[in-house]
C-alpha cells in the first residue's frame, strides 16, 4: 500500500496507534505510521515504558516521531543516531528498531513521497517559570525515588511559582524542545524547496491564532517567534500538505492545505 498515517499529540499513551493498526484492517508492513510531536514514549519515571514499546514494537511498522515540545529529550540524545538523521529508539538495552525520533529538522523520503520534518516548539504552560533538579530520571527510576531525591527542587519550584504552571528541567522541560531554523535552512538548501508532506509539532501564524479561538481564555497564548518565523516557511515552500499537531485540535485552513490533527488520522 506504501501509506503513511498521520496521528497527533500522543502524550505517552500508544492505543490509539496499536488500535487503529490491529483494528482497522488498512495498514499493512509497507506503512508508515508518522506522530506530529509530543510522543512522550519513553517519559521520565513512567513504569510502563517498556510495555508501551513492546506493544508499538510488536506492530511491526515503522514509526517516525517528529518531536514536540514534550518529548524525554536527554534520554532521546543516548539512543544510536543513524545515518539517516534520527535516533533509534533504545530503552533499558533493548532496541526497537521500528520507532524514530526526528529531533533536528530533517528531509526523508518514505516510499515515494518526500516529507519535510519541523521537530520542536516553545512551550507555552511556563508561565510559572523552570527550575533545576538535584537528580535527574533515569530509565530505572521510579516516581517516588524521583520525588524523594529533588524534594527541595518542588518545595522551591511551588513556592517561587505562585500558583502558575512551571516545569522542571530535564524531567518536564527541556532547551531542545526549541525549532532549529538554522539547520532547517540547511536541510532546504541540501534537500530543495519543494515537499510531498511537511510535518511539524507547531503551527505557522497566523493559523496558530486563529485555531486557538475555539478553546478556553485561560489556554490561549500570543504568537511565539518561531511561530511567526514558520509562516516564512509557508510562504516560500513548495509542498501538497503541512501536518502539525500541538494545539490538541482537528482543523484545517488556507484550503486545507494546512491541518491540524489530534483525534483525527490522516492518511497520505
Amino acid at each position: 500500500m506504501n501509506s503513511i498515517f498521520f496521528f497527533g499529540d500522543r502524550h505517552g499513551d500508544p492505543v490509539d496507534i496499536v488500535d487503529f493498526v490491529k483494528n482497522e484492517g488498512v495498514v499493512d508492513a509497507t506503512d508508515k505510521i508518522v506522530v506530529c510531536g509530543d510522543f512522550g514514549i519513553p517519559w521520565p519515571t513512567d513504569p510502563a515504558n517498556t510495555d508501551k514499546l513492546q506493544r508499538l514494537q510488536s506492530l511491526g511498522i515503522e514509526i517516525y516521531v517528529c518531536c514536540g515540545n514534550h518529548e524525554w529529550y536527554d534520554r532521546i540524545e543516548k539512543m544510536p543516531l543513524m545515518n539517516e538523521g534520527y535516533y533509534l529508539c533504545e530503552f533499558r538495552g533493548v532496541v526497537y528498531d521500528n520507532i524514530k525520533y526526528i529531533t533536528e529538522p530533517l528531509a526523508l523520503t518514505l516510499g515515494d513521497k518526500k516529507l519535510l520534518f519541523i521537530p520542536g516548539a516553545d512551550s507555552h504552560d511556563v508561565s510559572g517559570g523552570i527550575y533545576p533538579v538535584d537528580v535527574l530520571p533515569h530509565d530505572y527510576m521510579t516516581t517516588e525515588e524521583f520525588v524523594e531525591k529533588n524534594q527541595s527542587a518542588f518545595d522551591e519550584a511551588q513556592e517561587r511559582s505562585n500558583g502558575e504552571h512551571f516545569r522542571l528541567q530535564g524531567a518536564t522541560w527541556w532547551p531542545q524542545e526549541k525549532t532549529n531554523f538554522a539547520t532547517l535552512d540547511y536541510v532546504i538548501e541540501k534537500n530543495g524547496d519543494t515537499y510531498d508532506y511537511i510535518v511539524s509539532h507547531d503551527m505557522p501564524y497566523p493559523f496558530c491564532k486563529e485555531i486557538q479561538m475555539g478553546v478556553s481564555i485561560w489556554y490561549r497564548y500570543s504568537p511565539t517567534d518561531a511561530e511567526y518565523k514558520l509562516a516564512d516557511y509557508y510562504d516560500k515552500l513548495k509542498f501538497g500538505k503541512w501536518l502539525c499537531g500541538h494545539f490538541h485540535n482537528d482543523k484545517a485552513y488556507d484550503n486545507e492545505r494546512i491541518e491540524c490533527i489530534f483525534y483525527n488520522v490522516f492518511e497520505g
